[in-house]
């Protein structure tokens, strides 16, 4: 055990020492603080332009709290995911390309812990800067919307970061198969654009496919759904999670380094 707390330090001192800890949060901090200013202004320039360029009012809604985080759950989906692929398809291939993986294993390293520890290391990471965007999000809210709506876009949040774990144990498993980054980063976005793709096939995959998640989370927010009613898809994608990162760490011990 002794081996595994030590590729556990070794993998969160990494990410202290390379880009990562610093890009990472500040995007997606960004992220939150956008996204309800994008939201307060949005309608106001929508009218302006409209009424600038042919004379025609337009008449929309007033901006609310719900547009904020709908807003935000766009930039998750869209921007968020990229930075965490991006982020980490080289989490094993470029240790075995460089041969660095073969070095700490000579050591009393067991070789689940080496796989383990960089899933762990890159989930705080992400998580961390998820939740530090939520709640600058949250914030901006209570003062442009004087609301935040914190229990059902939390709500929301829980379903994102579900996904977020799974995008990240797909991206486990691939660079452990991978031979180059090249070929992990081409297989970790096949395979989240095939679970985006699944809802829209069968209603079935609509209630049960992770892909799903992301719907859900702004219909959490919008008040048009409730939790348990994303309970299927959220325990399907924990589970696939959990299981991914079992075969990363199972093809990792077979594997000839």
């Amino acid at each position: 055990m002794t081996g595994a707390r030590a590729i556990f330090k070794k993998e969160f001192r990494e990410i202290g020492k390379t880009y990562k800890i610093y890009v990472i949060p500040i995007i997606f901090l960004v992220l939150g603080l956008m996204s309800p200013i994008i939201a307060k202004i949005t309608p106001d320039l929508v009218k302006s332009l409209a009424e600038s360029g042919s004379g025609v009012i337009i008449q929309l809604p007033p901006p609310t709290a719900v547009d904020a985080y709908l807003q935000l759950f766009k930039n998750f989906n869209q921007i968020g995911i990229l930075v965490v692929l991006i982020s980490s398809i080289g989490l094993v291939v470029e240790e075995k390309s460089r041969g660095t993986a073969v070095l700490i294993l000579t050591k009393p390293v067991p070789r689940w812990a080496f796989i383990i520890s960089k899933y762990l290391a890159s989930a705080v990471l992400v998580v961390g800067s998820t939740l530090i965007s939520y709640f600058a999000c949250l914030y901006y809210c209570g003062i442009l919307f004087d609301e935040t709506l914190f229990k059902p876009s939390f709500q929301g949040l829980v379903l994102l970061l579900a996904y977020y774990l799974l995008v990240l144990a797909i991206t486990l498993l691939v660079s452990t198969v991978s031979s180059t980054s090249v070929v992990s980063g081409g297989l970790a976005i096949g395979g989240v654009l095939l679970l985006s793709l699944l809802p829209s096939l069968h209603k079935w995959f609509a209630r049960y496919s992770p892909g799903a998640l992301s719907g859900m989370e702004t219909k959490l927010t919008a008040g048009s759904i409730v939790f348990s009613d994303a309970m299927p898809a959220l325990i399907v994608t924990s589970v696939l999670a959990v299981l991914l990162v079992a075969a990363a760490v199972v093809v990792f011990q077979r594997q000839e380094l």
